[in-house]
């Protein structure tokens, strides 16, 4: 008897253990349900079906007249700023008109930007808060104290999501989680319960652009910890929404590690800074990020005047084309119609622009006119191309510059060579700024047109190196070619993943 009830114990705690490690290892597996847009052998599925998001960034504003709050077109998207629409009515038909117009144009999805983001005043009364417009001038702080601001913002965002149901588009909800702060993720639990069986909701996007707006410098290893509570966090909540986080670009790799982010796919935001900068940095996500990803921002800014129309179709169509040959699975624009912000390169991204207004298939207007870009959206076909993902011949020296070169090896701890490891430099004051790609070898040579004050190198899964030329001895001219070289040497480096 005694040896029957020690198996019988035996038993039971195993089947314990068992059910224990199963939760653990089911924390951050996504439940399938084909109303929802799931991942399925690192592409999209819904219904059954393949599914390739062709997204657009759309802006939204929160409006407020002290009493209920309301969804509304970002200011900048209309005439005199949109602060002629300062009621409810008038914003949501609107928004309506901009979201059937995107349908149109060919987008299946909306990358919704703004108004789920909280913003955290710190301090010793330390709050937290959303942005709203609550007359022609003004902006005033809604702050979430108290479940009836809570319910009113829910019912805003309820407005929203059925505009763009009823348009036919999938979302991509951007927010902003804080791994030292509770109210971000109190207000993202509120709002993933309240969605939690909403289908148009395809993911969240937990953090923009970390390299900008991330204060904080961690480690890697910190980075997949903090990455790993926010997925499990999601799943909690959200058990049929995926999750994302939006990467700058390959600059992303000396701290958040794409291989590394405990996300179901990667959104990556590359512009063209340099020459065929995207193109090459696609290429790149292509041959070294194994983690399913998207190109969750980028754009080519056109006024028609100093940058011609047909310009930005053709860095439309061969993006478009590369990010598919390359083993990407969607790909979104930034952003819905051109701004007035100040700078060339922002205010000229819009698919539309601001000259006249148009009439969409279902009968609204929409203040503006879509550009020539429009039709290369509405007709793009996903089709992957075998050996079609395109390596340029700037790769490795994008603005072809020659006048300053750092130039070493990155090799692991067993001296074997690194490829496609991140190699940036600065100038002295940290005004400029280039990166190159450790070649087959571990060789790489970083060129630049300013002299070089700092350093920094990283390849996926390992470590990160820093530094900065504080000696002469580090710098030699070469009289023939007159290039200053700075030569690194033998750059080893740790496996941390």
């Amino acid at each position: 008897m005694r040896n029957f009830m020690k198996k019988f114990y035996s038993i039971i705690a195993a089947g314990a253990f068992l059910l224990i490690l199963f939760i653990f290892l089911s924390a951050d597996k996504l439940q399938k349900d084909p109303n929802f847009v799931s991942l399925e052998n690192g592409s999209f599925q819904l219904n059954d079906k393949p599914f390739y998001p062709i997204a657009i960034n759309y802006m939204v504003a929160l409006r407020t007249d002290s009493i209920e709050f309301w969804p509304s077109p970002y200011p900048e998207y209309g005439p005199l700023a949109n602060r002629e629409l300062l009621d409810k009515d008038s914003s949501l038909k609107t928004l309506k008109a901009d979201l059937d117009m995107i349908k149109q144009m060919g987008f299946n999805t909306v990358r919704f930007a703004n108004i789920g983001e909280v913003k955290r005043e710190a301090g010793v009364n330390e709050f937290f808060y959303i942005n709203t417009i609550f007359n022609k001038t003004d902006s005033t702080r809604i702050t979430f104290k108290d479940g009836i601001t809570y319910v009113r913002y829910l019912k805003a965002i309820d407005e929203l999501v059925e505009l763009a149901k009823n348009a036919g588009l999938k979302i991509i909800f951007l927010v902003k989680l804080q791994e030292d702060a509770r109210g971000p993720k109190l207000f993202l639990e509120k709002v993933m319960t309240h969605f939690k069986k909403e289908p148009t909701i395809m993911a969240y996007d937990l953090f923009n652009e970390p390299l900008y707006f991330h204060k904080i410098e961690r480690t890697k290893p910190e980075i997949f910890k903090i990455t790993k509570q926010w997925q499990n966090f999601i799943r909690k909540y959200a058990p049929h929404q995926l999750t994302t986080i939006g990467l700058t670009g390959i600059r992303e790799v000396f701290e958040w590690d794409p291989n590394i982010l405990n996300v179901d796919f990667l959104s990556f935001h590359p512009y063209e800074y340099e020459p065929n900068q995207v193109m090459n940095e696609v290429y790149w996500y292509g041959k070294y990020v194994e983690k399913p990803w998207i190109i969750g921002e980028t754009s080519f800014p056109s006024n028609n005047d100093t940058i011609k129309y047909e310009d930005q179709s053709l860095f439309a169509k061969k993006t478009l084309e590369q990010v598919c040959n390359c083993g990407g699975i969607g790909y979104s624009w930034w952003q819905y119609k051109d701004v007035t912000w100040g700078s060339y390169h922002a205010d000229y991204m819009g698919v539309v622009n601001w000259h006249g207004s148009t009439t969409t298939d279902k009968g609204s207007m929409i203040y503006g006119t879509p550009k020539p870009v429009a039709k290369i959206f509405k007709e793009y076909k996903p089709m992957k191309l075998k050996d079609h993902c395109i390596k340029l011949d700037n790769y490795y020296n994008l603005s072809n510059y020659k006048d300053h070169r750092i130039l070493g090896t990155i090799l692991d701890e067993n001296d074997k060579p690194i490829e496609g490891a991140i190699i940036m430099g600065w100038s002295k004051d940290w005004t400029k700024i280039v990166s190159t790609v450790s070649k087959k070898d571990g060789t790489f040579e970083l060129y630049s047109n300013f002299p070089f004050g700092h350093w920094i190198a990283s390849a996926t899964h390992y470590n990160t190196l820093r530094e900065g030329f504080w000696h002469d001895h580090q710098k030699q001219l070469d009289s023939t070619t007159n290039v200053t070289n700075y030569d690194l040497g033998r750059l080893k480096f740790k496996k941390v993943f």
